[in-house]
């Protein structure tokens, strides 16, 4: 026969047992739910991306006669998954001092 120690312990671990199972289900439901999320990325067409940039660059520190000057960047973007892509940019920035120095500089990015 059971006593009554044996009952309140049988129950105890049932309890715990059906906690835990009920449990672990819903967290199941929570990573394919994410899972689902990733893949939802692609159906709102953002796989491919075009930046255009456009500001001002100066020099400033010691000079007083700095000028403003061009920056400029236009780049692409193709998303291979969530977490991969592929990227092409170009970059170009003049610096200039009133008739004492004039740079530019240019770069192409692949990443």
């Amino acid at each position: 026969m059971f006593t009554k120690s044996d009952a309140i312990l049988l129950s105890i671990v049932k309890t715990v047992v059906c906690f835990n199972s009920g449990y672990s289900q819903e967290e199941n439901k929570k990573i394919d739910k994410s899972i689902n999320n990733k893949f939802a990325f692609f159906n709102n067409g953002g796989s491919h991306t075009i930046d255009l940039v456009t500001g001002s660059a100066l020099l400033d520190g010691d000079y007083n006669d700095w000028e403003y000057e061009v920056h400029f960047r236009i780049g692409y973007k193709c998303h291979l998954t969530s977490h991969l892509s592929i990227s092409f940019s170009y970059n170009k920035c003049n610096l200039a001092v009133e008739e004492l120095y004039f740079e530019g500089f240019m770069s192409f990015d692949l990443n």
